[in-house]
Parts: structure tokens; sequence; C-alpha cells
């Protein structure tokens, strides 16, 4: 009963629209509730990945006296509302909120991991990294399932099964309401406009043709500002993605994205090529990582040095190109206001200020009596000036300087535009300007608080890390929070030195430690500390295990696999095969988890016991050992 996965991948954001479709009213509140209570209750990495989730988020919890830096810390009654409401905008955190629900619910999710394996259904989940369920379920498949499974284990809650085979298999059924909106897409609009040809010059609906076209130019103009807002959000957040994903490679590369800002552009042509080229340079630096590092033979090195200088180029390309874009010395985007040969006060148009939601722009402005000349959209982001009927001073927006014409001075100063209001309802508007200032004014703030936050718990670790050196050299003992591994690379560094009786590590050329993107370092560390423990007691005859797989999933969520084909080592020996001094090591055993082609999701570490030596030859560490399937 395998189901399709069209291209299309659904946002993870889309969660919320299926849930509303096919599980009972409330359901989807009720899971960010549980998500929630369960904080404690997950690993510390799955609990850490919710907690950046509801700050990078911009979650706000009324009352209550929480900062944006420690709104994360608010209690579950508090936050469920507003982290609800967040997740209609935030990708990121509908999937950490899935994440620890599912990771709340181990028993629900190793059993539906088994039923879609007997299905031969897929089971690796969403894709977190690109923020999207990886296909789309047939409804009546994926209800089909529900059914096989509830008929066999009935203990369950309909919609927690539902939910978890979206969660485990990474697809969703599409909504019926999705269908509808989708279908909205080809409306013919010449099919409109023959019907209006045709109306005779005497029909009554004439009446309501300027109310009409009225409103259809308001929604044209909505959805003008909707589709930039979106390209504007989507672009950020790729951005942030790619400072944060390889923040490492670019650092190397000398090019500091932290001082880019997100770009407002108007048009979505625009967009539209800063959004593929972010795509494209995410992509470079996704080829480049792997290379990055020099190769532990020659011949293999000449080949990747060939490929990273290639690379390099094209990545130094890419930023540049974008820096166009997203520069801070790019200034903002006027439009030149016409000047009377009368002198009389211009009739100003409007200007569109860009960047002014900018990470480190201060947005700075005077407003000097209750009557004042300038309406601030919302939406559009942008500064509209009204017609002058009085003089009356305003200050104009600082960071937003007028273009110089042709053949003035460098130096000549943009002087303050006087403006008043025509009619009392501008007060409103007036109103509503000191309202979205103030508004983007605390938005800034609560970003600046953000980043000072990131910049100290860097120089906290920096410094820890400083201090355990130390203490390494007087011979004491590192502080136990530096001993949680931030990487992959740094749990086997840990393991090795604390279990250097037990085990040796030998890793062959095609391991992958450095810069390995698997999502839970501590569970690597875990592992290796059941190998050089319960797997290395059990070896030299201390203590009897029945089955270790058992163990090990106890220990960490891993499996072991006692054995591999003779035939695929023999043909992929590369991968399963390492030399200590002149003793070569066949690595038949491995421990891991996951199946998938996801580096995020996926590891395995393979090894051998010898016998005579005491010890663990730990020889390979990477996604996966070559084989036929793979």
């Amino acid at each position: 009963m395998v189901s399709q996965t069209p291209a299309g991948s659904p946002r993870l954001s889309s969660f919320l629209l299926a849930a509303q479709e096919w599980m009972q009213e409330e359901y989807a509140p009720a899971v960010v509730r549980q998500a929630l209570d369960a904080r404690e209750q997950v690993s510390s990495e799955v609990k850490r990945a919710l907690d950046t989730a509801i700050r990078s988020s911009g979650v706000r919890v009324p009352g209550g006296g929480f900062r944006p830096q420690t709104v994360h810390r608010a209690p579950s009654h508090h936050l469920q509302m507003p982290v609800f409401r967040k997740m209609q905008e935030s990708d990121e955190l509908v999937g950490a909120i899935l994440r620890v629900w599912e990771a709340s619910k181990t028993e629900l999710y190793e059993m539906i991991v088994q039923h879609l394996q007997g299905m031969d259904e897929p089971t690796y989940g969403p894709d977190r990294k690109m923020g999207c369920f990886r296909g789309i379920w047939d409804a009546k498949d994926w209800d089909a399932n529900r059914d096989i499974f509830l008929a066999e284990h009935d203990r369950f809650d309909q919609d927690d099964v539902g939910l978890m085979l979206w969660c485990v298999s990474g697809k969703i059924p599409v909504p019926i309401t999705a269908e509808v909106e989708k279908s909205t897409e080809g409306v013919d609009f010449a099919c409109w406009q023959d019907l209006m040809r045709a109306l005779p010059p005497d029909a009554p609906q004439w009446e309501e043709a300027q109310d009409f076209t009225a409103a259809v130019a308001e929604i044209v103009s909505a959805k003008k500002k909707e589709r930039s807002l979106v390209a504007v959000n989507t672009l950020k957040t790729k951005v942030i993605h790619i400072r944060e994903q390889f923040s490492d490679e670019l650092a190397y590369l000398e090019r500091d994205m932290d001082l880019w800002i997100s770009p407002a552009p108007v048009h979505s042509s625009i967009a539209a090529q800063v959004l593929g080229q972010a795509e494209h340079l995410r992509s470079l630096l996704a080829q480049y990582r792997p290379i990055r590092d020099q190769a532990e033979v020659r011949s293999e090195e000449q080949m990747r040095a060939t490929r990273r200088a290639e690379l390099e180029a094209e990545i130094i390309a890419s930023l540049g190109e974008m820096e166009r874009f997203l520069s801070v010395s790019q200034p903002p985007e006027q439009v030149e206001a016409p000047v009377e040969e009368s002198g009389a006060a211009p009739e100003l148009a409007p200007v569109a200020v860009a960047d002014v939601v900018a990470d480190n722009l201060v947005v700075d402005i005077g407003v000097a009596a209750s009557d004042k000349g300038v309406a601030v959209s919302n939406d559009a982001l942008a500064v509209e000036q009204t017609p002058i009927v009085e003089a009356q001073p305003v200050q104009s927006v600082k960071e937003a300087p007028a273009p110089v014409a042709a053949g003035a001075a460098q130096d000549t100063k943009v002087e303050a535009v006087p403006m008043n209001l025509e009619s009392a309802a501008s007060q409103e508007n007036n109103a509503s300007l000191l309202l979205d200032f103030q508004s983007l004014r605390d938005e800034i703030e609560n970003l600046k608080s953000e980043l000072h936050s990131r910049k100290d718990n860097e120089e906290y670790w920096r410094n820890a890390y400083v201090d355990a050196a130390k203490n390494a050299a007087k011979g004491e003992e590192p502080f136990e929070e530096i001993s949680r591994p931030r990487d992959v690379n740094a749990a086997v560094v840990l393991a090795e030195k604390r279990f250097s009786d037990e085990l040796l590590f030998q890793l062959n050329s095609k391991s992958w430690t450095k810069n390995n993107p698997y999502e839970d370092p501590q569970a690597v560390l875990d592992a290796l500390e059941w190998l050089a423990t319960t797997y290395y007691r059990s070896r030299i005859g201390e203590i009897s295990i029945p089955k270790l797989d058992d163990s090990i999933y106890e220990a960490c969520r891993w499996r072991y696999a006692s054995n591999q084909s003779e035939v695929t080592m023999g043909q992929y020996e590369s991968y399963y095969k390492t030399v200590v001094g002149d003793q070569t090591y066949w690595l038949g055993e491995h421990i891991g988890r996951g199946s998938s082609k996801d580096p995020v999701n996926t590891i395995r570490i393979a090894f051998y016991w010898d016998k005579e030596q005491r010890r663990v030859i730990v020889g390979y560490i990477g996604q996966h050992q070559q084989t036929d399937a793979t």
C-alpha cells in the first residue's frame, strides 16, 4: 500500500490546516500543550531546539514579565496559545513542536515505524532543515494505514496515531480546503471581461460597477503587498538558515553574513532573483562542506583540491552577487519628488523605505505636533507623504537620505519638508504612525537583545574551553557542562579521552566526523559509552546481555547489528576495514540510527572486537557504509 509522493512539498506549517481538516476539533492546540508539558522529559538536544524556535520566531507572552530572550521559560499554560498562533507562520516552530511531541511518545513512535516499514512506506520524517514535509499522503491510504494500526493496537488515540503517521513518514494528506484554494488559481479573468462587454449599457448591474472595480483594485494592491512580504520573510529565513548552517565555512572564507540585512524588494521579479541566488549559495556550500578539510590520502586530496578551488570561487562570486541586495551599504530605494517652478508646496510621490525592519537599523522619527503629514502603511512597510496644505515642520526619517540631483554639490543638506493634514481623519493615521514605529522600535530592541544574548553565550563557551584547557594542563578535571559534545567530532574526542583503555579509534578514509551534521551528538557519546561499558563487559565475560540490540536501544535509542555480508564488505572494502599498524580489521558489527540518506537523522559506527587485545576497534563513523542498496 505505497502512497504517492508528488514533487510538491507542503510546508511544515500546513500541519495546522491538515489537523483542522482530518483531526478532532482543538486537537492541534492540544498537541502544542502536550509538547510544552513534555519539554523536561525529552533529550536536551530536542528541548534546546524548541527553546531556540520559540525565541527566534518572536513568541510573546502577554504579562508575566517574560522578555524575548527568556520567553521559552514561561509555563506551558502561558505559552500554549502564543506558540500556537506563531506556528501559522513559522515552519521552524512547527517542526520543533512536532519533534518534542514525537519524542514524548516513544512507544507509539517505535510501533508506527515498524508498521510503516512493513507497509513499504518511508520512515525518515519531515525535512526539518528545509521546513517542509517530504511528500503527500493519498488521504485514503493514510486513513487505511491508521485503521489497520488501530485494529491491532486499539489502546492508542485515533488522532495520535494519525499524527504519528505524518511525523514518521514525513508525509501529510492535502486538506480539502487546500484543494479548493488551489482551484481558485485558475480563475478565468478573460471570461469576466467578456461577460461585462456583453452586458447591455442600461443594465442595472452597471450601478455597482464602480464599487466592483474599486474592490478589485484594492484586492490586487493587497495581494501585491502580501507577495512582497512573503518574499521578504522567505528570503530572511533562507539567509538566517545559511548563516547558521554554514557558519564555519563562511568564517573560513572570511565572509561575515552577520553584517547583512533583510531587504524589502518591491517587485516580485527582484525577490525571485534574490531567492534563487540564496538557494544556489546554499547548494554550493552544501557541496563545499564535506571537501573543505584536507583528505587523508594524497590521491584523494588532489581531486578534492581541484573541486575545492572551483567551489570557493563560485561561493565567493555568489556571496558578492547577494551582497548587492543584502549589504548594509545599499541605500534605501526612493522616488524623487517633483518640484514646481511656481514655488508652491509640491505634491510628493510615495517614498518606499527599504530595510525598515533590518536587524541592525535604528529608526528615529521626530513628531512635533498633533497634525503630521505622514501616514504609515504597516502592510506595505512604506511611508507615504500626503499633499501639503499648511506649513508645519516635521523631521525627516533618518537612514533614508533623499537622492542628490545631478550637478548639485555633494554636501547639500536635505531640509525638513513642511506638511499638514486636510481632515481630522489623518489624526488616526498619525496615531497609527506612532504605534507602527513604536512596534518597529520594540522589535529592533528585541533583536538586539537576542544578538547580545547569543554573543554572551558564545563568549561563555569560549571562556569555558579556555578554562578547561588550563585545568587539563594542571591535571584537573574540566567542569561538567563542557563535557556535553556540541557535535559528532567533539563526542568522538570525549569518548577517546574517557575510554582509552576500552576503545581504539582508527577511523578509515570513508569516515565523516568533522562537520558531521547529525542532530544529536549527545546520543553519539552515549552510544560510544555503551560500547566501552556494556558491550565491552559482555565481551570479556563480566556480564551477560541476551540481546545487545535491546540494550543499546534502552541506552540511546540506537540499533545494533552483529554482522555484515561478506560479499558487501569485499565489494566496498574501503568502508568496511581499517588498519592498525600491520593488522587489518574488518568491521563486521555496527550500531546506529536512521535509514534515510539524510545525514541529519542517520549515523553508523562500525567496529571490531579484538579478543586478544581486549579492545573495541572503532574504524568507521559516518552516515552509511556503502551497500548495493545505498
